[in-house]
Formats: C-alpha cells, sequence, structure tokens
C-alpha cells in the first residue's frame, strides 16, 4: 500500500499595477483524502475515530482511514485595492 506523507495548500498573488492582486489559491494540493500512516483495523470496520467511512475488508490488516471527503479545491480571484479618498 503506498500512502501520501503530507498535506498541502498554495497560494500565489501578484499586484497589477498597484491597485488589484490576482491569485490562485490551492487548497488539499496533492487531493490527499487519507491519513499519512496506516491503521491497523482489526475487525473490518475501520479505525478510531472515523468508523468505517472509507474502509472494506475483512480486518486484521492495515489500512489507509479516509479522513476527509473533500477533494482537491482550486480558487482563483481577483481583488481591488480601496483608495484614499481626496480631502476637502
Amino acid at each position: 500500500m503506498g500512502g501520501g506523507y503530507f498535506w498541502a495548500n498554495l497560494s500565489l498573488m501578484k499586484d497589477i499595477a498597484n491597485r488589484f492582486t490576482i491569485g490562485v489559491a490551492v487548497s488539499n494540493l496533492f487531493n490527499m483524502q487519507h491519513g499519512t500512516t496506516p491503521c491497523f483495523d482489526y475487525a473490518g470496520v475501520g479505525c478510531y475515530p472515523y468508523g468505517s467511512a472509507g474502509t472494506s475488508g475483512p480486518g486484521n490488516q492495515y489500512v489507509y482511514q479516509n479522513v476527509t471527503q473533500t477533494p482537491r479545491v482550486i480558487e482563483v480571484f481577483l481583488t481591488a485595492k480601496l483608495q484614499q479618498g481626496v480631502p476637502h
């Protein structure tokens, strides 16, 4: 069984003309939905505290327990900076 070793998020931003910021944010960059190390499932019902979510099998084996159902999410954004008002 192969498993991932970490979860990662990534954010990149770029200022445009000192007025706007454009960027991209990626949550769960490598789409890891299970733990970084396996747990031993004695009875085939999953491991504490997640129970049987994302596991199947006869028990008495190591399983990578699913700990999230959130896949990779990619967000693109554009923000505008507020300008100072002109004094009267």
